[in-house]
């Protein structure tokens, strides 16, 4: 016997709506609900440049973080105040 009247309720309706919430999600699609993220756009979150391993770091900008103050070697980016900014990609 629980020591809350209603205990017993709260207890059945959090179960059934954990129910209910599952078989949506996985049968969302057949009962038409849309993904967030979009199909097209979900395989594609690397280029082939970014898979490419071999790289080379001759002509990329070095940032060095540190309390005492951050230092760039190269172009793209520059300190100001203590705050490092990135300009080019």
């Amino acid at each position: 016997m629980s020591t809350h009247k209603n205990i017993n309720r709260i207890c059945v309706a959090a179960t059934f709506f954990s129910i209910v919430l599952t078989v949506l999600l996985m049968n969302g699609r057949t009962l038409g609900l849309l993904p967030i993220v979009s199909e097209a756009s979900s395989g594609d979150l690397f280029t082939t440049n970014d898979l490419d391993g071999n790289w080379d770091t001759a002509s990329a900008t070095r940032i060095v973080l540190s309390d005492s103050g951050s230092t760039i070697s190269g172009n793209g980016a520059y300190v100001n105040g203590g705050n490092v900014y990135i300009v080019c990609a």
